[in-house]
């Protein structure tokens, strides 16, 4: 397929973003001023760009790229875009193939599913995927307009890369045959390209890992940033409250003093992760977050979800653990006298005394704080959850088609 610049207009480009709620709008707002510099060196640089970002719930909503695509049709028309991308935080799956981008050269749309991604850096990946897309859509299979960009980038490189240090606007990848660069990520969990027509005959060229146990490590670490852990964290406040009057009344008892006294490094650390595990588990099952496979058109999906539902709220509770520790030890410092301890210790007293004291009032005042997870708020807790968020923006969809409907 040729290049397909001509039947454009003259004087610019339109790309527009079409991004699922909350993490994809997020990347898709940061983004768009860098875009059109973007976009004018690695794609095209005889006419400016321009960036329109909307935003749509059913891009969260569909896990298969094809019903993303053509819902996407719909607004590119609408809004006389000349391409258009697609952001969904939903991992999409074909066969035992990972899905990370997909884009319709005659139709001039593309999708990139960013937990397929990975987690780290997400923004500079995804940088890199939508001009690896664009580059797909504008030059088609003309290698003499892929080769002429990419000889303008080479000749001013040096220029590109001082840009950078200012702005990060600069991206690996030069030419549409290779998805993002040459890191260590992509050879642990290398991406591919292919070239298929579908049911409808539409061409598409898609950029795909395997799902082997290196694509499904990619895949986690990105549901999981989709997940935003640190939306969770600040709602463990009545947790915290509960966690610290459990833990501060054990405080002033000799007897839990010389409790701590006697465990050792490998029972603390046993003690430690019953304790989180647990609070983990009852969180959970408090909030009703386990998906089950028996209804789910994807076992493996529903089996992901709840994975990257279980590694979400552990990083929370992880960053829970830690702010309940620090305050404990200023805690102990503060109000145990060092004369008491060595009293009922019958031993010197140091630094690492407290320390020990803290760390058992940390583990037990998480026992105890798991029995108040259910006191949470039910809304941000769920959003943990990647069924949850599609019943949601499902419903949103709906309402929106029935309000155009209607109209």
């Amino acid at each position: 397929m040729a290049s397909k610049k001509n039947k454009h207009s003259p004087e610019s480009y339109t790309l527009g973003l079409i991004a699922a709620p909350e993490l994809p709008k997020e990347i898709c707002d940061e983004m768009a001023e860098e875009l059109p510099d973007l976009l004018k060196n690695y794609v095209d640089d005889r006419r400016s760009w321009k960036v329109e970002v909307i935003l749509d719930p059913f891009a969260g909503v569909i896990e298969k790229s094809e019903p993303v695509i053509e819902e996407a049709q719909k607004h590119k028309q609408k809004h006389a875009w000349d391409y258009a991308l697609c952001f969904t935080d939903l991992p999409i799956v074909d066969g035992k193939k990972l899905v990370i981008a997909d884009a319709s050269s005659d139709r001039e749309i593309g999708l990139i599913s960013l937990p397929s991604l990975g987690a780290m850096p997400m923004k500079k990946r995804v940088r890199e995927a939508m001009m690896q897309l664009v580059n797909e859509m504008h030059h088609g299979s003309s290698e003499e307009e892929r080769e002429r960009q990419n000889e303008r980038i080479a000749e001013n490189q040096e220029q590109l890369e001082d840009h950078e240090d200012e702005h990060s606007y600069q991206v690996r990848g030069r030419g549409s045959r290779e998805l993002m660069g040459s890191r260590l990520y992509e050879r642990f969990s290398p991406i591919k390209r292919t070239v298929y027509s579908n049911e409808e005959e539409s061409q598409h060229v898609r950029f795909y890992a395997n799902l082997n146990m290196r694509g499904r490590t990619r895949l986690l670490s990105g549901m999981v940033l989709a997940n935003r852990p640190w939306t969770i964290f600040p709602e463990f406040k009545r947790v915290i409250a509960l966690a610290f009057a459990t833990g501060a009344y054990g405080l002033i008892f000799p007897s839990f003093w010389m409790l701590s006294d006697t465990y050792g490094f490998w029972r603390f650390l046993a003690v430690m992760f019953t304790a989180m595990v647990a609070m983990t588990v009852w969180f959970i099952v408090a909030h009703g977050l386990w998906e089950k496979e028996s209804k789910a058109e994807s076992k493996f999906l529903v089996r992901s979800y709840n994975k990257a539902t279980t590694a979400t709220i552990g990083i929370a509770i992880i960053h829970y653990y830690i702010i309940l520790f620090v305050m404990f030890l200023i805690v102990s410092v503060l109000f145990i006298p060092a004369s008491q301890l060595a009293l009922n210790l019958q031993g010197a007293v140091t630094f690492a005394t407290y320390l020990k004291i803290s760390w058992l009032a940390c583990t037990v005042a998480t026992l105890g704080g798991a029995l108040g997870a259910g006191l949470e708020t039910e809304e941000t807790v769920l959003k943990a959850t990647y069924g949850y968020r599609q019943r949601i923006r499902n419903e949103r969809a709906k309402s929106e088609n029935h309000q155009e409907s209607s109209s």
